[in-house]
């Protein structure tokens, strides 16, 4: 065997170590995984927590949730957001960004010292406390949570069929709910099909009066804003 049949060989098989730790990647990050949307008590239950309100493209809440991981690293964030953003500018889209203290009367850590400190640290920083009921009837999805590129994964991957659902089943629904749960390496997403108002704070409540609030639909901002302008809604950064 000439030495450019061994190169040859060499860059095939180097190619194919490349291409197949690309691919065992992606899979690890759950690119490949089918999104199964459930309907019925999701697993987040009733919490207490706090949040800030913003109004704007949804993509901006990255910061956001990057801002909250920082406040208390080691408690649970989540996301809702109001708005269809095929229907209401990026102006008056209306979402929170917060961290969940207690679930179900349980504290997010153990030392209660550390809680009080991260409750008095969010509160400092202009955050609201918010009780969340738990939702008895909705469309949810668990994706498996890597790292923060798998969460760029599922929200392209899980809106999609969360829209197609809810379009074939002719669901009525509310908001959409994200918690992202380190501990447990995933990420929940759900939106109520019935109590819709549960889900809204009164932060939310006061700028409903906005001319350009529409409906609420299942279409992700993230897709929206890829639509109009080819980028994608910043991803929650975990404290690591």
């Amino acid at each position: 065997m000439d030495a450019s049949t061994i190169i040859a060989v060499a860059i095939i098989f180097m190619l194919i170590a490349i291409f197949g730790t690309v691919a065992f990647l992606l899979a690890y990050l759950g690119a490949f995984r089918e999104i199964l949307i459930n309907v019925g008590k999701p697993p987040v239950k009733k919490f207490r927590g706090y949040y800030k309100f913003a109004r704007g493209d949804y993509k901006e809440s990255g910061s956001l949730f990057e801002e909250t991981s920082k406040l208390a690293p080691d408690l649970r964030t989540f996301g809702i957001y109001y708005d269809d953003p095929e229907k209401t500018p990026f102006a008056s889209r209306r979402y929170i960004v917060g961290t969940i203290v207690e679930e179900d009367g349980v504290p997010g850590v153990e030392d209660s010292e550390k809680l009080k400190q991260f409750e008095q640290a969010l509160k400092e920083h202009g955050y609201k406390e918010v009780e969340i009921p738990s939702v008895e009837n909705a469309a949810f999805v668990t994706f498996p949570w890597r790292t923060n590129f798998s969460i760029f994964i599922a929200v392209n991957r899980v809106y999609p069929a969360f829209s197609n659902f809810i379009k074939e089943k002719r669901l009525d629904h509310g908001p959409f709910l994200e918690v992202y749960d380190r501990p447990a390496e995933a990420i929940h997403f759900a939106t109520p099909l019935e109590k819709f108002d549960d889900l809204y704070v009164l932060d939310c409540l006061e700028a409903n009066n906005d001319e350009d609030y529409e409906d609420l639909s299942p279409e992700s901002a993230n897709e929206d804003a890829e639509a109009e302008d080819g980028e994608s809604r910043d991803v929650p950064k975990d404290s690591e």
